[in-house]
């Protein structure tokens, strides 16, 4: 597997003073979050599925799952509980 710093080249972002990673589109290894996340979705919803074919009621069901299912990147805790935490504070 090719390293990360020969697949990926370094964008200058003018207004905002930083830099950004940038990833080949071929190079899934590259952004493992990111391809876990769409793995969440495709449990429930097929790759290039037209989304208009499902009511809100089963998107909202689909989130909900999606968003309150235990990850290992959060210590075992879910989307929701971390959302909630950083919200309540501020409230």
């Amino acid at each position: 597997m090719p390293s990360a710093s020969r697949c990926a080249t370094t964008v200058q972002l003018p207004d905002a003073g930083t830099s950004k990673l940038a990833t080949g589109p071929i190079a899934t290894w590259q952004r493992p979050t990111n391809e876990n996340g769409n793995a969440f979705v495709r449990r429930y919803v097929g790759k290039g599925t037209d989304l208009s074919v499902h009511t809100t009621r089963q998107l909202r069901a689909i989130e909900h799952r999606i968003n309150t299912t235990p990850r290992r990147i959060l210590n075992w805790s879910n989307a929701n509980d971390i959302y909630t935490a950083q919200i309540a504070p501020t409230s």
